[in-house]
């Protein structure tokens, strides 16, 4: 008998309900993530991309997107993206947390420093953040 995965199953599902129910973004969105978990971010790009378009409100999207463009290099397609859900969410503490990691990556540390403390604010719980902003008040500090 075969063993078959859990993630086997979502994977048929969603590519399956892809093909019958091709209007419905929560499947596109899905389907994102999946490619993405499997390293096929240009597949994942795609799939968010098509979720977008039918539900422009959905902030995961915008998240999951900017994350996929940033693994792929492509750092001013992720901020594009990212400021696109910015408008839509604001105060959302995984959007001002990847503007901040966008412009630290790109060597803009002083503007990345405010989304960081924005989150602290927000959550000051969340470690990853706590940890980035640290990281990057240290290198400011050690600059001229």
């Amino acid at each position: 008998m075969e063993v078959v995965s859990f993630y086997d199953v979502c994977w048929y599902q969603f590519k399956s309900g892809s093909k019958i129910y091709p209007k419905i973004p929560e499947i596109q969105q899905k389907l994102g993530y999946l490619y993405g978990n499997i390293g096929q971010f240009d597949k994942a790009i795609e799939k968010y991309q098509l979720s977008i378009q039918m539900n422009p409100g959905e902030i995961y999207n915008y998240i999951q997107i900017s994350k996929a463009f940033g693994m792929l290099g492509k750092h001013h397609e992720a901020m594009e993206y990212i400021r696109q859900g910015e408008k839509i969410a604001p105060q959302h503490p995984e959007v001002l947390s990847m503007i901040g990691i966008l412009l630290a990556q790109q060597g803009n540390l002083r503007e990345a420093l405010p989304y960081f403390e924005k989150v602290y604010v927000i959550n000051p719980n969340d470690q990853q953040n706590k940890k980035s902003l640290d990281y990057t008040r240290s290198l400011l500090e050690q600059k001229p």
